[in-house]
């Protein structure tokens, strides 16, 4: 692929839903505000950036003022506090948990339904997360994820991974049916 191919597909022209950001909400509380802002780094996050900084920072132009006063650029800050403060802001405000695994739409995956999760971040030190949950299940086997970020290839080997460990479980869900109807446990 050429420089002005990668420059096209993954630059700054490749950002169309801009506007969406834009699309005046029932409520232009912070709540709308953060998600615009969790909805503009998830459709960003595989843009390039000269500075780690900028997957944040270049971001706030196009965002709502709200935004942009409580994430002010300062390029003396390590980027991890960057990113930190971006997730602090979001959770702070949508007081919802999905921009730990930037899942967008926000809400796609709630188990909760519209119920807000209980968390809080520590107003000493804004790197402890405080949060309410019912266990519900563990999770026992998981597959090759899937990003924003793929290509044909890797989903071809999700799926394939994903399919060998559904088959896999079927066979033993049959061995055992059989060793059950047999008496044997």
């Amino acid at each position: 692929m050429s420089y002005s191919e990668v420059f096209l597909q993954l630059g700054p022209a490749s950002f169309r839903d801009v506007e969406s950001l834009h699309e005046p909400d029932a409520s232009s509380d912070a709540a709308s505000s953060a998600l615009k802002l969790q909805k503009a780094l998830c459709m960003c996050r595989s843009k390039f950036a000269t500075d780690a900084r900028d997957k944040v920072y270049g971001l706030l132009g196009v965002l709502p003022d709200d935004v942009q006063k409580h994430i002010v650029p300062d390029y003396d800050v390590s980027i991890k506090d960057v990113f930190t403060k971006a997730a602090e802001y979001i959770i702070s405000n949508t007081k919802r948990l999905d921009v730990l695994g930037m899942d967008w739409p926000a809400g796609r995956f709630s188990a909760s339904a519209s119920t807000k999760s209980k968390a809080d971040l520590d107003s000493n030190n804004h790197r402890i997360l405080s949060t309410w949950a019912i266990e519900i299940d563990r999770v026992v086997q998981t597959g090759i994820p899937i990003s924003t970020v793929n290509t044909v290839d890797n989903f071809i080997m999700s799926f394939m991974h994903w399919y060998a460990m559904l088959q896999k479980d079927l066979r033993d869900s049959d061995e055992a049916q059989k060793r059950r109807a047999n008496g044997v446990r």
